[in-house]
């Protein structure tokens, strides 16, 4: 299948754990880690969320998580990173 072709119950949304240390200096890019995905319910009233791991928070470093709409990704796609808050 290709990456710009999703089934018609695949999910609307990915979720990501990015994970920065607490103390990081200003500019350090952030770990970005898919750990689920969302399906909008009730006409994208709200969303259902479905992980396949919890984030924990190591050594001290700031865990997030971010519920991004799902795109097509080129088939070249790598780790996605970000030096902003998220």
């Amino acid at each position: 299948m290709s990456t710009t072709q999703r089934p018609a119950n695949a999910p609307s949304h990915e979720v990501f754990a990015v994970s920065r240390r607490a103390n990081a200096p200003q500019g350090t890019k952030a770990r970005w880690q898919k750990i689920g995905a969302a399906w909008e319910q009730l006409g994208g009233e709200q969303l259902s969320v479905k992980l396949e791991f919890l984030p924990l928070n190591p050594a001290g470093e700031k865990v997030d998580l971010v519920i991004r709409k799902w795109k097509p990704k080129p088939a070249t796609a790598t780790v996605e990173t970000t030096d902003g808050e998220g």
